[in-house]
């Protein structure tokens, strides 16, 4: 006897019963996105497992400033809200606590996307050559 799927099972995840750490569901927001921390020295595997996952999700454009954020009174601002902090979660979920405590304030996904590159720099970068780049004295 064969089992069929209804559609709360494919819309939960349960598809089969079971669902990988990937798959986890918390209130309809996936808790993990990529089984890769960003450490600050893996910053390109990470963000290629990131954009896929948030690609797959139709969500790419949060990151990349192609889905832009409209204005407060504007009908389609609380789902943009809504997803754009979906989306913050799961990148500062996705990064070691280290790494995640640094954006806490940020108000968009696009701008914590745009800083990360940052905090690779800043992990594997010693001092004196961020003092050159930056102007610091040592």
């Amino acid at each position: 006897m064969s089992k069929t799927t209804n559609d709360s099972e494919v819309e939960s995840g349960l598809v089969g019963g079971s669902k990988s750490a990937a798959e986890h569901h918390d209130g309809g927001h996936h808790i993990q996105i990529t089984n890769i921390k960003f450490n600050g020295s893996n910053y390109l595997r990470w963000s290629q497992s990131v954009r896929a996952y948030l690609k797959g999700r139709r969500k790419l454009g949060y990151i990349t400033g192609a889905k832009k954020e409209p204005e407060e009174d504007d009908a389609a601002y609380e789902a943009w809200d809504s997803d754009n902090g979906t989306i913050i979660t799961w990148l500062v979920n996705s990064m070691t606590e280290e790494i995640g405590a640094q954006y806490p304030g940020y108000q968009s996904a696009k701008e914590v996307w745009t800083m990360l590159p940052l905090s690779s720099l800043m992990k594997t970068t010693n001092h004196s050559t961020m003092s050159s780049l930056f102007s610091l004295p040592e």
